[in-house]
């Protein structure tokens, strides 16, 4: 089936690059992949799994550059909207926030939850809303600057069909470069600092699965193959100190539970 659909793309005239990305996702299956439950997911190969991160990697990144292109061209495009030193005094501030939340996360551990889990429900909703309007900062202040600087070239008078096609590819390939290389990574350092990781259920595919055996949690990592799994006694292999293997029929016969 995917040889047939490779060779009639190709003949129509599609671009191959866009032929083996569209089988790469034939083949991943997102759909099935998407909607299987935890155990379901933990039994998948390391090829099959990494495959998923990468789709959902590139799915984050198109739409991120999508949003951020349809934000230029509603608020950003005319080049005397550009303040530049309310630029710099707002990326000096995002810099200095993301530092104390960098600092607060890895050497002292704490969450958003940590710092104000004490106060009252309104208070938490209220700081809980501005810590998420500053975090949009993070995303508004590179189409800002590439807006007014750069796409604004868009409506300035007698451009070529050229020099336009050159400002749009241009401005496209620097928001896909400035969202893979700052705002996924930044984004991943506010969701844990917001515990998003224990508020989105879908997150619960990252749970620990396991089976005990003896009295003993058995917890289940991934394939090594085709046939055998690689089992630790701790959630995370990290943290494991006696390690087994087991093969997928035994597996199979297995009560699995998720931690």
């Amino acid at each position: 089936m995917e040889t047939i659909m490779s060779d009639l793309l190709s003949k129509v005239g599609i671009p191959s690059l866009v032929v083996s990305i569209f089988l790469f996702v034939i083949r991943i299956k997102p759909i099935t992949l998407f909607t299987s439950s935890t155990i379901e997911q933990k039994i998948l190969s390391k090829e099959k799994a990494f495959s998923i991160k990468v789709f959902k990697l590139l799915l984050e990144g198109l739409v991120t550059v999508i949003l951020m292109f349809l934000i230029t061209e509603s608020l950003f495009k005319y080049k005397n909207l550009y303040y530049g030193w309310i630029a710099l005094a707002i990326t000096i501030l995002l810099i200095v926030l993301l530092m104390f939340v960098m600092t607060l996360l890895e050497l002292k551990e704490k969450t958003f939850i940590d710092l104000f889990g004490h106060l009252s429900n309104k208070s938490k909703i209220i700081i809980f809303i501005g810590c998420v309007i500053t975090s949009l900062g993070y995303y508004l202040l590179p189409i800002y600057f590439i807006g007014t600087q750069i796409y604004s070239e868009v409506y300035r008078e007698n451009i070529s069909i050229t020099e336009l096609f050159g400002v749009l590819i241009a401005v496209l390939i620097m928001y896909g470069m400035i969202t893979y290389t700052t705002l996924i990574p930044i984004s991943r350092i506010i969701y844990r600092f917001l515990n998003f990781d224990k508020i989105n259920s879908n997150l619960q595919n990252n749970k620990p699965v396991y089976f005990e055996d003896g009295g003993v949690k058995w917890y289940l990592f991934h394939p090594i193959n085709e046939s055998m799994f690689y089992l630790g006694n701790e959630p995370y292999l990290n943290s494991s100190n006696k390690f087994r293997f087991i093969s997928k029929e035994d597996l199979m016969k297995q009560i699995l539970q998720v931690d």
